[in-house]
């Protein structure tokens, strides 16, 4: 009686929405590690000041979630919803991307807040519904729980491996032009821009693999 039956990970659809989940993470917290760093070393903010500017992020992921998500779900197929969403959040960490140490906050890094809310906020509300879909009751608790475990994943794994990619661009650029506040911003912008490549190719994927079809008045 296995704890994680093998049958929930080899659904094409629960696979793609797990992988949704996952990714998406990797770009929220990968957000959080840089922008933490940039705010209380580059831009002097206190850990308070540092916390208020992540508001922006928060209110828009609720905002999307419940707002356009949760009402749009029962309409359109999943897909629809989730592809987009990764979407809006890569082009989010697309623009913070191009962070430098005089980009002002209003101008970059809170449309890029914005911009990665929202794009979350369409991810996990069909995701969940698709990996609890076809599913018997009592494995619903499963299903659910690994969404869970992959955005547990996502967040550990996805965080180390951006963090290794700003430390190494921030040396290979302080090394060619001398340690600055332009190197670590180098880094930070170099790691966001490979988030963004990772969560456009999951926006691919979801398209070709989840094939989830919205919900009926029958079900």
């Amino acid at each position: 009686q296995p704890v994680l039956p093998l049958w929930v990970l080899t659904d094409r659809s629960r696979a793609g929405a797990y992988l949704a989940v996952a990714v998406s993470v990797v770009g929220s917290f990968g957000m959080f590690l840089m922008l933490t760093y940039h705010f209380q070393v580059v831009l002097g903010f206190t850990p308070v000041q540092a916390g208020l500017a992540f508001l922006p992020l928060t209110v828009a992921v609720s905002g999307s979630a419940y707002g356009l998500g949760s009402r749009l779900l029962p309409h359109v197929a999943p897909r629809m919803l989730i592809a987009p969403g990764l979407v809006v959040a890569a082009l989010g960490l697309g623009l913070l991307a191009t962070l430098t140490p005089e980009s002002g906050y209003t101008t970059v890094i809170l449309p890029s807040e914005v911009l990665l809310g929202l794009g979350m906020g369409l991810v996990f509300t069909p995701a969940i519904s698709v990996a609890t879909s076809d599913v018997e009751p009592r494995y619903a608790g499963v299903a659910a729980a690994t969404a869970n475990t992959a955005t547990q994943i996502g967040s550990s794994v996805g965080t180390a491996v951006l963090n290794s990619v700003a430390v190494a661009a921030t040396a290979s650029y302080a090394a060619a032009h001398g340690p600055s506040s332009t190197a670590l911003v180098h880094g930070y912008a170099t790691a966001t821009g490979w988030s963004a490549i990772a969560i456009a190719v999951a926006a691919a994927v979801v398209v070709l693999v989840v094939r989830t079809p919205h919900p009926t008045k029958e079900t």
